[in-house]
């Protein structure tokens, strides 16, 4: 794409966008890149939005907007499904955080089940960083290994045991020497690189190789 280009599409966004921008300039000062989330920032400006509604957004300045983001993939059924929007507020009217054992957690847990033949006993998690962290865990324990397979290009968590691999800027691996000029490579984590194993996408003889 030409410079000038470039330069007329970044022009239509901030005109289009003009409120998202104002927005912006408040979210720089009180959270790092602005953003609350990694996967919300965008260049110049994310695009704030005001309400959903089934497979639309509607930003602050009024542009009706197709989500194929949907919620980082978790709005299987859209925004503010009536079914689902009539179930929380139910749940909300009876309490909030009970802080301990009720029967909902145990129909949850028997659909996962019937959906999921092979998960016998299952965890729930508040992020895929706790997911992933606790995973790591039980198979090493388990497994009674060390090394961890990890594929290029996919997210696995904000923890350090599976924080360094790639370069995100190239999008390429990074050599034993690359990583160990990174300047997270601390004390804590410098031992754990050695118990990654990188994989490009679909490498099944790396998999394999690595067992």
């Amino acid at each position: 794409m030409s410079q000038v280009l470039s330069q007329q599409i970044e022009t239509a966004y901030r005109e289009k966008f003009s409120t998202s921008a104002k927005l912006y300039e408040r979210g720089v000062s009180l959270f790092p890149s602005g953003v609350t989330h990694d996967g919300r920032y965008l260049q110049p400006f994310p695009i704030y939005v005001e309400r959903a509604l089934g497979s639309k957004k509607y930003d602050v300045d009024g542009s009706e907007i197709i989500d194929y983001w949907v919620g980082h993939g978790a709005m299987l059924l859209g925004h503010s499904h009536p079914a689902v929007v009539e179930a929380v507020q139910q749940q909300a009217a009876r309490s909030t955080h009970p802080g301990a054992c009720h029967e909902l957690e145990l129909i949850w847990g028997e659909w996962i089940r019937k959906l999921v033949p092979s998960a016998e006993q299952m965890r729930f998690t508040n992020s895929g960083t706790e997911a992933t962290l606790m995973a790591l865990r039980v198979a090493r324990i388990i497994s009674g290994k060390q090394k961890v397979i990890k594929f290029v290009g996919h997210f696995h968590g904000w923890h350090d045991l599976l924080t360094l691999i790639i370069d995100t800027t190239n999008s390429k691996l990074l050599s034993w020497a690359e990583r160990s000029t990174l300047p997270s490579l601390n004390w804590l984590i410098r031992h754990l690189v050695n118990c990654e194993i990188t994989a490009q996408n679909s490498s099944i003889a790396v998999c394999e190789n690595s067992c």
